[in-house]
């Protein structure tokens, strides 16, 4: 077991290497650097906390920080909302984003996952009202698509985000197109690590590429469970 686990970390650190080189080499390499945090409240409601910190220019430049609150709820068994606050933080602005969106789980044979996700989002920087009216604010609808085969603890997925501007010339309502693999593995219960390879494409005047190296640790935990689990600890504590 151990000698699968120091295999894969060591494939890991050949292909983060390989990046490092190529960003060396190629401006437009990004590395996302991220977390998630998510805890199960009760049988409908889950919420998800993502910090993340993103590099470009070849991998080598700050770009920003991004903070993430998404509160979920479960309509049906496969079927999802969400709502989520994120803040970009970079070295001399603050952007902010309100997404709104409804998700699609379903499970095949051989377990293999599919996921569709329909989402609307808008940018600002500002909540003034003021600024609302003097500048327009970004609508976007996003399609993100997913389909992933999952081997005991590791899984494999490819990814589909497209999105489309709203409030834009007809020229120019295709915005982004994103895609890419991802690799997960669960190395303790609760526990996993992520690696996906993601090529970004904008689109607007001229078409502008990134290439996306994306790290994420994700914690899954119930927090009823968690909470019972403290109390209980406490109470042994001062029997003791």
């Amino acid at each position: 077991m151990m000698m699968m686990i120091n295999r894969g970390i060591f494939a890991l650190y050949i292909i983060f290497q390989s990046y490092l080189a190529i960003g060396q080499q190629i401006d437009d390499q990004q590395l996302w650097l991220n977390m998630n945090l998510k805890s199960e409240i009760n049988n409908r409601w889950s919420i998800v906390i993502s910090p993340e910190i993103r590099y470009d220019k070849g991998m080598q430049g700050f770009k920003n920080f991004n903070f993430q609150i998404e509160p979920t709820f479960r309509i049906i068994k496969d079927l999802f909302a969400d709502i989520s606050y994120r803040i970009y933080t970079n070295r001399t602005t603050d952007d902010y984003r309100i997404q709104m969106g409804l998700t699609y789980k379903s499970k095949f044979n051989n377990n293999i996952r599919w996921n569709s996700r329909l989402s609307y989002y808008f940018d600002t920087k500002t909540f003034d009202s003021d600024y609302f009216n003097e500048y327009p604010v970004e609508r976007v609808l996003r399609i993100r698509n997913s389909v992933s085969k999952q081997i005991k603890k590791f899984s494999f997925a490819a990814i589909s985000d497209l999105r489309f501007r709203i409030n834009a010339n007809n020229a120019e309502n295709f915005n982004t197109n994103r895609y890419g693999i991802t690799f997960e593995y669960e190395f303790h219960k609760g526990h996993s690590f992520q690696l996906s390879n993601l090529i970004n494409t904008k689109y607007s005047k001229t078409s502008k590429t990134d290439y996306i190296l994306s790290l994420n640790y994700s914690y899954e935990f119930k927090l009823r469970k968690l909470l019972k689990t403290i109390k209980k600890k406490s109470r042994q504590m001062k029997i003791s």
